[in-house]
């Protein structure tokens, strides 16, 4: 069964309808396992589909031992964009996620950030991965670059962008 919960919570894909029998066998119904399974391919196509609300234009990060880092951010939202300096954080990761969040006006408590290397050599892309809560709410975010700390504000810009979708809320 272990592998059930593991599909339920996203973290595999049940291709094979053999893999339900065991669950057909004990309540002789698919019903529920098929509706959870729709659903979940449904909020999975949304993701992907989901309009980019915010996108990175541009940013600057000045950080160093026993200083505040300080950080220049310029978002697009629509045809707008929208520009930010501001001295926070803890590092310049930090410092980006405070000011995306005070552009896009959303709050979020990130609840793990996760940086894995997708290719090798001194070009390497990183590959940065957030989980964010907002209102209850688990989202997560994607980001891809050669920069650590670029594909860190897109992960997060990423998450920000699916707390609006998901709300259907134009923030």
């Amino acid at each position: 069964m272990a592998w059930l919960a593991i599909t339920l919570l996203g973290h595999a894909r049940i291709e094979d309808e053999t893999l339900f029998q065991p669950y057909e066998k004990h309540t002789g119904s698919l019903g529920p396992l098929k509706c959870l399974r729709h659903e979940h391919e449904l909020m999975d196509q949304q993701i992907r589909e989901a309009p980019e609300t915010w996108a990175l234009v541009s940013y600057q990060v000045a950080s160093g031992t026993g200083t505040t880092p300080r950080v220049e951010l310029c978002l697009r939202h629509g045809a707008q964009e929208l520009r930010t300096e501001m001295e926070c954080g803890d590092g310049p990761i930090d410092a980006i996620f405070l000011a995306i969040e005070k552009l896009t006006g959303v709050s979020v408590v990130c609840k793990d950030f996760q940086v894995h290397s997708v290719t090798v050599g001194k070009d390497a892309q990183a590959e940065v991965t957030v989980e964010v809560e907002h209102q209850g709410r688990t989202y997560r975010g994607l980001g891809v670059s050669t920069d650590s700390v670029e594909a860190s504000g897109r992960a997060f810009l990423n998450a920000i962008n699916r707390v609006a979708m998901l709300q259907g809320v134009a923030i």
